[in-house]
C-alpha cells in the first residue's frame, strides 16, 4: 500500500427548495468592469474553491461554446443583484 497522498479539490452543489422570496442567483457573465473586479474579490474571499473552478479553461471553453451565462449563489457575491428565487415555476 502506498503512502502517497493526493490533495483533491471538489465542489458539492446542493439544490435548495427554500420557500423564501430572496434572490438565489447572481449572474457572473457580461458584467461591467467595476462589478467584475468587486465580484471576483468576493468570490475569492467567500468561496475559494469556486474561484479555482472558475479559472478552469474547460469551464471557460464551455461557456464560450454555448454562449452561456454563468450563475452562482447570490450570497457569495453580495455586490451583484440577485435574480430569481430558486423555485421552478409551475406550468
Amino acid at each position: 500500500m502506498s503512502d502517497t497522498r493526493y490533495d483533491v479539490f471538489h465542489l458539492t452543489f446542493v439544490e435548495s427548495t427554500s420557500q423564501d422570496d430572496s434572490p438565489r442567483f447572481a449572474r457572473l457573465t457580461r458584467l461591467p468592469d467595476r462589478l467584475r473586479t468587486e465580484s471576483w474579490k468576493q468570490i475569492n474571499r467567500n468561496a475559494p474553491a469556486l474561484a479555482i473552478l472558475l479559472k478552469d479553461p474547460f469551464l471557460k471553453a464551455a461557456i464560450e461554446l454555448f454562449d452561456a451565462d454563468l450563475y452562482i449563489e447570490a450570497a457569495i457575491v453580495p455586490c451583484l443583484p440577485g435574480e430569481g428565487n430558486g423555485l421552478k415555476q409551475k406550468p
